[in-house]
């Protein structure tokens, strides 16, 4: 396809190429990738990390699709005030901090998810708190106490 795309992905890197392959996925190829440098790879080819190390294989952390396809049933999305009031739930209701991430899962339980798991025994996990105290701080005051 030549001439003017509906859709522009800004750079080349992990998630870009991610967003390229769900497209491509989804039936939709009017879209052109743009990137600056001269290969794909983002910021991990164009910029040199001397000393730093990963000890996980690659295949662990790596975009996996066809895992997806395999082992789950589907995925929801949440809002970001979903997440924020889960967050405040979490807080208020159990004393523990969580960075959105890990409240993401609450979020959709507490959404989406309600309707379809009624009455069901669900356990979440929650982790992270890879958050700073004025930007949580800021979400508990952005709402009611969940």
């Amino acid at each position: 396809m030549t001439g003017r795309r509906r859709i522009a992905i800004i750079g080349a890197g992990p998630g870009g190429i991610c967003i390229a392959i769900q497209l491509l996925q989804a039936g939709i190829d009017d879209f052109v990738v743009l990137e600056q440098g001269s290969r794909v790879g983002g910021t991990w080819y164009h910029n040199r990390y001397p000393g730093a190390e990963c000890d996980v294989m690659s295949h662990l952390y790596s975009y996996s699709f066809e895992l997806n396809r395999q082992f789950l049933d589907g995925a929801v999305l949440v809002s970001d005030d979903e997440i924020k009031a889960a967050m405040r739930l979490l807080f208020y209701s159990a004393k523990l901090v969580s960075e959105p991430a890990g409240a993401a899962a609450l979020a959709a339980l507490m959404h989406p998810l309600r309707p379809r798991l009624e009455g069901a025994r669900v356990a979440v996990i929650v982790c992270g708190a890879n958050i700073d105290a004025a930007s949580f701080s800021a979400c508990l005051l952005d709402g009611d106490r969940g």
